[in-house]
């Protein structure tokens, strides 16, 4: 299934431009998504995607095998993720960005939700983007 990025807002005082509509993601729309990584939302959609199917994720990160991520994937994966909504980006130059989430999770048979934001990077000079640090 394709992924369509909306068309953003104007940019706030602080950078930040919302999505016209924010981007759904829920476990049966990312059991077919592969939505790539040429766009800052489209990585982070096909991150929670991966983790919401239980795929390997490292090919979505910048640092794989760093030990501070390694500890975050391993929380992530202890949660259910029962929606995301991907709401805003602030871009910082042409190969950093931040984008800003809604999630609705399941931890030891809790629910609970809240907004969060989800740091990238192009791995190299106009390459794909990747999570930096996945929020936790």
């Amino acid at each position: 299934m394709a992924l369509i990025i909306p068309a953003t807002k104007e940019r706030d005082d602080d950078g930040w431009a919302d999505y016209v509509e924010p981007i759904v993601l829920t476990p049966a729309r990312a059991a077919d998504l592969a939505p790539g990584n040429d766009d800052p939302a489209a990585a982070v959609v096909g991150f929670y995607a991966a983790l919401m199917r239980g795929d390997d994720l490292t090919g979505q990160l910048l640092w794989p095998d760093d030990n501070i991520i390694i500890d975050k994937l391993e929380t992530l994966r202890g949660w259910t993720f029962h929606r995301l909504e991907v709401l805003a980006v602030r871009l910082r130059g042409q190969s950093k960005a931040t984008i800003r989430v809604a999630v609705e999770i399941e931890v030891d048979g809790k629910r609970d939700g809240g907004t969060d934001e989800v740091k990238l990077q192009r791995d190299g000079d106009g390459g794909p983007w990747r999570i930096e640090r996945p929020p936790t």
